[in-house]
């Protein structure tokens, strides 16, 4: 290492400009691309419930209960969202979709 890049890399702000520069090589490189999708599903519906639910084990037995209830009538798990008010969690939102018929 030359002794210019020494003494840049030395100061705070050329950490900085060294974590920026590379930084830019990484997303330029395609390390961080990803594989576009293969197969995309068309939904025909989606619902989102809330749970109440305040944390922890609750929380995993109640989307599990929401999962098994709403499965046979071709709804599947698309997304949660926790919900905490004051820092604490008073509930999930759980969103869940439907396919469309082929």
């Amino acid at each position: 290492m030359s002794e210019t890049m020494r003494n840049v890399l030395n100061t705070r702000w050329g950490w900085l400009a060294a974590g920026i520069v590379f930084g830019l090589v990484l997303a330029g490189s395609g390390l961080t691309a990803q594989e576009p999708p293969t197969q995309t599903t068309v939904f025909q519906d989606s619902m989102t419930v809330y749970l109440k639910a305040h944390g922890g084990k609750k929380t995993a037995e109640e989307i599990n209960k929401a999962c098994k209830t709403y499965a046979p009538a071709g709804w599947s798990f698309a997304d949660m969202e926790p919900w905490v008010e004051d820092g604490d969690q008073k509930g999930v939102w759980v969103t869940f979709v439907k396919p469309a018929l082929p």
